[in-house]
């Protein structure tokens, strides 16, 4: 039976991360200018008329050319309507990067309106016709979006429904979020055996809320049978991965389970912990 304290830990794990922002490089000198291109209709570049007229007719990368160059500036003046407009055509025309750009545009609020229902909806279809070229990562991001509400409004079933797309995919932090479903039944039967099983899949691959998540598992027997060897083990790991993960309930946990063990034991398991190399699907 897991401990009011340790359960408190796993559900604080449950769907954890928001997608870390990058930190924004540092500025680089101004290139010095470039000619300007020759000039063609409305007196656009020619590379600009040439890129709208294979865009019009239908031409996908093209269209996704466009938007970058009006995103930038690139051989005509910087437009963000129109480089959206363009983004959008390449988008609805099945061009994968556009589509991958403006659904983490949408999740995060930065292209659409929140009252904008429509929209969603298409970017749904674009994470659907995404993910069966085998794109977990447009997958998980839905999957957040449903398991956090939003624009979308919260729905765990949904939310479980991506996440294990991209799970059977290899992505392991999704495999960690569909192990949390099963442990607390989010959006699927609860099934302590089936967290662990995930659980065991993003631990493998190095994901540390996995690792500790299942080590905590091995402690309690909750989904695998009690075994402190193992659970010494994989906190250990964790730990070794990241020491400032919960380091506070690590190793309160470790001394938990160390009091259970032999010198001997505790010596297996800090050496198969230090052994350990990760193992990407």
């Amino acid at each position: 039976m897991v401990s009011a304290h340790g359960r408190a830990i796993v559900v604080g794990l449950a769907l954890a991360g928001l997608l870390a922002c990058a930190r924004a490089a540092p500025p680089k000198p101004a290139p010095p200018p470039k000619p300007p291109p020759a000039a063609g209709a409305q007196g656009k570049s020619a590379v600009i008329v040439d890129l709208e007229e294979k865009a019009k007719a239908e031409n996908a990368e093209a269209a996704f050319e466009l938007g970058r160059r009006y995103e930038r500036g690139q051989d005509v003046a910087a437009d963000p309507a129109l480089s959206e407009s363009w983004y959008l055509r390449a988008a609805d025309l099945g061009h994968a990067q556009a589509q991958a750009l403006l659904v983490e545009r949408f999740l995060r609020k930065s292209v659409f309106g929140t009252d904008a229902p429509g929209d969603f909806a298409k970017v749904v279809r674009w994470v659907r016709d995404a993910g069966e070229r085998g794109n977990p990562y447009l997958q998980q991001l839905l999957a957040k979006q449903y398991a956090r509400g939003g624009e979308v409004g919260r729905d765990y079933t949904e939310a479980a429904k991506w996440f294990r797309k991209a799970a059977e995919k290899g992505a392991a932090s999704a495999q960690f979020n569909l192990a949390v479903m099963y442990l607390h039944g989010l959006g699927v039967g609860a099934n302590p055996q089936e967290a662990a099983r995930w659980y065991r899949r993003a631990a493998d691959q190095g994901d540390v809320r996995a690792q500790f998540s299942l080590g905590m598992l091995y402690a309690y027997g909750l989904g695998v049978p009690n075994d402190p060897v193992e659970a010494h083990r994989w906190i250990g790991i964790a730990v070794a991965q990241d020491a400032g993960f919960h380091a506070e309930a690590a190793f309160a946990l470790l001394e938990e389970v160390a009091a259970k063990l032999t010198p001997a034991q505790i010596a297996a398991a800090q050496r198969a912990a230090r052994d350990w190399k990760p193992r990407k699907e």
